[in-house]
């Protein structure tokens, strides 16, 4: 139910330690990605019941559009809470300045900005005990950076615990605790 920022300067290490976190190891045998990040098969499960995350650069292993992005991040559910529709994950779409077009956009054709938004609106209606994100303010003009922080905060209050990721002290400003790097 709190809402904590990592902070530092570029290439401190915050993108490392969300890695560490989440039992990312590149050392570890047989991993795979997820988003280009890898994933320990033993860790996979787990990872994906219990948490939503916003990686720093996304990307999709080959052609996919927003609404098919949107259906495979809810078949991950653990079936704790009812699917959301798209309409609940849109709700959010107007403060983040995300056009509802995008819809059936292709991923590969959307900004990494605005992709950073659509994953960051997905995510936070999957309602997770957890929910880390990997700097999605970066870039993010200030109106955006406001909604981003208004639906973090709102996750945070029904009792997710919120990690992000950021370079921006008016970010730090806005949570409840800080991590320096």
């Amino acid at each position: 139910g709190k809402l904590t920022a990592l902070y530092g300067v570029a290439h401190t290490g915050k993108s490392a330690v969300i890695g560490a976190l989440m039992c990312f190891s590149p050392l570890d045998a047989g991993y795979v990605t997820l988003d280009g990040e890898p994933v320990a098969p033993a860790t996979a499960g787990y990872f994906r019941s219990r948490m939503a995350y916003v990686p720093q650069h996304c990307s999709a292993p080959g052609p996919i559009s927003v609404a098919q992005l949107f259906e495979l991040l809810m078949k991950s559910r653990d079936g704790k809470y009812a699917i959301p529709s798209p309409d609940e994950a849109m709700a959010a779409w107007s403060g983040l300045r995300i056009d509802k077009s995008l819809w059936m956009a292709s991923l590969d054709d959307v900004p990494e900005v605005m992709r950073r938004r659509l994953l960051l609106s997905f995510t936070v209606c999957m309602k997770r005990r957890v929910l880390i994100a990997d700097e999605p303010d970066y870039g993010q003009p200030d109106d955006v950076i406001e909604a981003m922080m208004s639906l973090l905060r709102s996750a945070a209050s029904s009792g997710t615990a919120v990690l992000i990721s950021t370079r921006d002290r008016r970010v730090v400003d806005r949570c409840d605790g800080v991590v320096g790097l």
